[in-house]
């Protein structure tokens, strides 16, 4: 009579810890899967935002290039009005016009 209710007793135990195991392997599973979408949304997150830095810097690339021009004119123009100012110097024998 004493094997068969340590037998029971054992039996019993070993269900409890197999249903503890199962209950807390779903557990993880699910905690698992909560993560894996937390970090995919992220990752979402985080290439819209390199997208949009692509485009801000392509924008400003672009505002670069048009400036460059700019000041490609600009140069031109100070040294076409550096040449005028040293013709009418050497027009006048060094002296500036008031």
């Amino acid at each position: 009579m004493e094997v068969v209710v340590g037998i029971i007793v054992m039996t019993l135990g070993m269900l409890i810890t197999y249903l503890t195991f199962v209950r807390n392997r779903d557990k993880d599973i699910i905690q698992n899967a909560k993560e894996e979408a937390t970090i995919l949304a992220k990752l979402v997150y985080i290439s819209r935002d390199v997208d949009g830095l692509k485009i801000d810097i392509k924008t400003s690339e672009k505002q670069i290039d048009h400036m460059q021009e700019q000041f490609g004119r600009i140069d031109e123009n100070i040294k076409s009005a550096h040449k005028r100012l040293d013709r009418l110097e050497s027009d006048k024998g060094g002296r500036f016009i008031k």
